[in-house]
């Protein structure tokens, strides 16, 4: 055939790939399905607890290891939740839930 040349794909806005990805093992962080994962008392099926929620859990200022877990005592690149399911095969078992605070900014206590 004379002048039918096969179309390259369209791009996504100038970023250098391909605008839809259909290969469902390549979906976005997003698309991953409220449904596979529930909650339960701050954790979830997927990585254990969720870090963010326990009074153990902490972001250091090493940008190298920016979590850390004062209940384990260590350092991490990634949530410490999923660094324990790893190395153990278990979800967390210290998780501590933070205590509520009562408004965002709560202010200081006149004298």
């Amino acid at each position: 055939g004379a002048g039918t040349a096969a179309c390259p794909p369209k791009r996504d806005a100038g970023r250098g790939r391909p605008a839809h990805n259909k290969n469902p093992a390549h979906r976005g962080r997003f698309d991953r399905g409220r449904a596979a994962r529930h909650k339960v008392g701050g954790a979830t099926d997927m990585a254990g607890p969720n870090c963010h929620r326990c009074s153990h859990f902490r972001v250091t200022w090493d940008a190298a290891f920016p979590y850390e877990c004062r209940a384990y005592g260590f350092r991490s690149r990634r949530v410490p939740s999923v660094v324990v399911l790893e190395t153990s095969g278990q979800p967390c078992q210290l998780f501590t839930r933070k205590p509520r605070t009562t408004g965002p900014n709560p202010s200081p206590t006149e004298p």
